[in-house]
C-alpha cells in the first residue's frame, strides 16, 4: 500500500475583486460565506479548510497517496467554484480559482510549506496564457530517509472553517 502524506493548498478566487467592486461588499461577504460553506462541505471530515483573509483560503489535505490525487482534488475544487454564486436580485456568477499547493515532507517546516503553497498560488494566478482556474506547478521534494509524512499547522491567524458553521 502506498505511503500516505499530506498537502497544503492555497486557494484564491480570481474574480472576487470584480464582485466586490460591482455588487458591493455586502454581496462580497455573502459570496465569502458561500465559499466557506463549499470548502467545508467538500473537505468533510478528512480535510480542513481555513480562511486566510480576503478571498484567500487554505485547505489541508490529509492522508493523500500521491501528487496525482492532490491534482484530482484541486480539479474537483475548481469545479465546485464553477457552480453559480447568487449575487443580488437573481444575478449569479461563477468564480474561477487559482490553486497552489505543496506536499509535506519531514524536513520542511510548516512555514516553508505555507511559503511554497502561497508562491505556487500566485504563480497559478499570474501565469501568462493559462486558462482560468488552471492549477499551478508543484514543487517536488525527496523525503528524508525514515521520515514520517504529515504536519500540523500552528498559524493562529488562520480562521478555521468548521463543518456546519460558517463565520463571516
Amino acid at each position: 500500500m502506498p505511503e500516505k502524506t499530506s498537502a497544503l493548498l492555497f486557494l484564491d478566487g480570481d474574480n472576487f475583486k470584480y464582485i466586490n467592486d460591482t455588487w458591493g461588499h455586502a454581496t462580497g461577504d455573502r459570496v465569502l460565506i458561500e465559499i466557506a460553506k463549499r470548502l467545508a462541505e467538500f473537505g468533510g471530515l478528512r480535510h480542513k479548510a481555513y480562511r486566510l483573509g480576503g478571498d484567500e483560503f487554505a485547505m489541508v489535505l490529509y492522508d493523500v497517496q500521491s501528487e496525482s490525487e492532490v491534482q484530482q482534488i484541486c480539479s474537483a475544487l475548481t469545479q465546485i467554484f464553477n457552480l453559480p454564486f447568487d449575487l443580488h436580485n437573481g444575478h449569479q456568477t461563477t468564480m474561477t480559482l487559482s490553486i497552489g499547493y505543496a506536499m509535506t515532507i519531514e524536513h520542511a517546516s510548516a512555514e516553508k510549506l505555507q511559503e511554497l503553497a502561497d508562491h505556487n498560488m500566485y504563480q497559478a494566478k499570474h501565469q501568462r496564457g493559462r486558462k482560468a482556474g488552471e492549477i499551478t506547478r508543484i514543487y517536488r521534494y525527496d523525503k528524508a530517509p525514515g521520515s514520517t509524512p504529515g504536519f500540523h499547522l500552528t498559524n493562529t491567524d488562520w480562521l478555521p472553517v468548521p463543518s456546519g458553521k460558517v463565520y463571516s
